[in-house]
């Protein structure tokens, strides 16, 4: 089940469509359990026919926000424009 979704997702389903990396230039806050000083975080898809359910981050997680989204919504809340390639995965409708 991921933390993130709520959805329980097999390997299987799941297919790689992009990557960034991610440089901290300072120290690391505090609490921080990813590669320092670089890292890389990985996106995936997956589709799924329906409505997402509820989700919100775990208390103590590095979220402090979730919801979904449709292309439009993605697009004019992305803080990152690299990102929003991930829109137009071979699968996507």
């Amino acid at each position: 089940m991921s933390a993130e979704t709520g959805f329980a997702v097999e390997r299987d389903d799941l297919s790689p469509v992009g990557w960034t990396r991610i440089t901290i230039e300072g120290p690391p806050p505090p609490g921080y359990r990813y590669p320092y000083p670089t890292g890389y975080m990985v996106f995936f898809h997956s589709r799924y026919d329906g409505d997402g359910p509820a989700t919100a981050p775990e208390p103590g997680s590095e979220r402090t926000a979730a919801a979904w989204f449709g292309h439009a919504e993605v697009r004019a809340h992305c803080a990152n424009p690299d990102w929003l390639s991930l829109l137009t995965t071979p699968s996507s409708p």
